[in-house]
């Protein structure tokens, strides 16, 4: 505790796992994978007690995974090696609150597609895949605004809100979508 209203937190971690689900071909899905995660995790808070609360978090990590039947090694899917995220409340009066949240992130891992290899029985191209999870999609953020009243009637509590998701309309994206001749891609 930093005093009455502000504290913060630090934690690290590393943890190693085993047995995880691997979809192989012939036998369908079989625990044959491993990984292993570790990362600091930094949390700053500003307790209710006055006008303004909120809290701002920051997490650096890194998550690997290994197919333990092939040997080959690859970030995890969800792997975002730098995520921060920043809170707020504001009492405007008895009734009104005003809220904010901004999230931003480094970039999800995909495995991308580079051009084809030959073409199917039925004579669609095949796609040839780059490697597991070998591309980084662009750095996430946005800014959400949440302006909320409370109403009591009839001895009930309720809450009315507006709210603002992606104020400032950033594109972000999420993945890629490729032509059928796979020689095209488009940000989704």
């Amino acid at each position: 505790k930093l005093d009455a209203l502000w504290s913060w937190k630090s934690e690290t971690y590393y943890k190693k796992f085993d047995g995880l689900i691997v979809d192989e071909p012939l036998l369908n899905y079989v625990n044959g994978a491993s990984g292993k995660a570790y990362g600091l995790e930094f949390l700053l808070k500003k307790n209710p007690g006055e006008q303004l609360s909120g809290w701002f978090a920051l997490s650096l990590s890194k998550s690997l995974r290994r197919n333990d039947l092939t040997g080959e090694s690859f970030r995890y899917e969800l792997d975002q090696p730098v995520n921060a995220t920043l809170v707020t409340t504001y009492l405007l009066n008895d009734d009104w609150t005003l809220g904010a949240k901004w999230n931003a992130h480094s970039g999800t891992p995909y495995t991308p597609i580079n051009g084809t290899q030959g073409t199917f029985a039925d004579g669609r191209p095949r796609p040839n895949y780059a490697a597991i999870n070998s591309g980084t999609l662009p750095f996430y953020h946005r800014l959400d605004v949440r302006l909320e009243r409370g109403l009591k009637m009839d001895g009930y509590n309720l809450e009315m809100y507006f709210e603002w998701n992606n104020v400032y309309g950033q594109k972000n994206i999420d993945g890629y979508s490729y032509d059928p001749t796979y020689s095209e891609k488009k940000p989704v």
